[in-house]
């Protein structure tokens, strides 16, 4: 890939960035008036109404797929939408039911989330398509110190994992299982977009048997704000986040695209703090330096990545 599309893809990529950091304070506000499960399905019944174009333009594409891949593409769809956003949502609402933790769920989960790089790079070592230099495995102690940091609120001897932290840190696992696994999907594809408005739609739909009686009722009793925010993580960090993430993961290598993630909690952060009135505790503050330390090595010292064919990424390599 030449420069130009490269640099093209970091800058829509750092958009996303903010978008997403922007996104855990909604979140929390969000389910004030929805349930974690519904939450998940009216802001992917959303994003999958806007990508039925999609869909029917690249319906060739898609059936191609599943018809050569289909429990690979069945397991990016469970991980990308109800893996990764029913574990957030429920580790935010644990988190926000935490007298401990409350004024700063949307913080704290930022931070756990961005353990994605850390997992990323051990998924894509474990898989073959990375390998990790001495200096990456010590960013990723770095990295997990600062989670246990946060978990255990400092006193390391007793380590008290809440049940929201653990969902929190399930759903990092997810994310980046489903950008490893989802790699080699797009390696050498024309568009990111078949794989990830099916994968999308199709999470979405396996979830719907599991809709709370009542949603529409819910949802119809939300006022305007509430229905701004959901439509801003439906359109914005949905549908514009999951093309853009694509498109990264197919020109980068998976852990280079999932560093970008360590900047969410900066941006989470400052929105909470500024918008929803969150306090952010010192000991966070040194579990998230810990974590952004760990991913400052691991970006340093990456090496380039082998993708499927065994030839070393060109991008990976710039």
């Amino acid at each position: 890939m030449t420069r130009g599309p490269l640099l093209a893809v970091q800058i829509g990529l750092s958009l996303v960035i903010v978008i997403w950091g922007a996104t855990y304070p909604l979140i929390k506000s969000l389910l004030h008036w929805l349930s974690p499960m519904e939450l998940m399905l009216a802001r992917f019944g959303i994003g999958s109404l806007l990508l039925l174009p999609v869909l029917w333009r690249w319906r060739g594409e898609i059936g191609g797929l599943l018809r050569r891949q289909p429990w690979r593409v069945l397991l990016v769809a469970l991980l990308g939408v109800p893996g990764y956003h029913l574990s957030l949502n429920i580790g935010t609402r644990l988190m926000m039911a935490d007298t401990d933790t409350e004024d700063s769920a949307a913080m704290l989960a930022s931070i756990l989330v961005a353990t994605v790089p850390a997992w990323t790079a051990l998924f894509s070592r474990l898989t073959g398509l990375e390998r990790l230099s001495g200096r990456q495995w010590l960013g990723q102690g770095l990295a997990f110190a600062g989670v246990v940091f946060i978990v255990s609120r400092g006193d390391i001897g007793a380590v008290r994992l809440t049940s929201g932290a653990l969902w929190a840190l399930g759903a990092a696992v997810s994310w980046a299982l489903y950008s490893v696994i989802a790699r080699p999907l797009l390696a050498g594809a024309r568009s990111s977009l078949p794989l990830t408005s099916i994968a999308l739609v199709l999470g979405t739909l396996l979830m719907v048997p599991f809709s709370p009686a009542g949603v529409l009722g819910r949802l119809g009793a939300m006022p305007a704000s509430a229905w701004g925010q959901l439509l801003f993580i439906a359109v914005l960090s949905t549908v514009a986040g999951y093309l853009v993430w694509a498109k990264a993961i197919q020109v980068m290598t998976a852990t280079g695209a999932a560093a970008y993630i360590y900047f969410i909690p900066i941006v989470s952060a400052l929105v909470s703090i500024l918008f929803f009135g969150e306090r952010l505790g010192l000991l966070a503050l040194l579990g998230g330096g810990l974590i952004l330390g760990g991913v400052l090595l691991i970006q340093r010292a990456r090496i380039p990545a082998r993708p499927p064919g065994g030839l070393p990424s060109r991008s990976a390599a710039r």
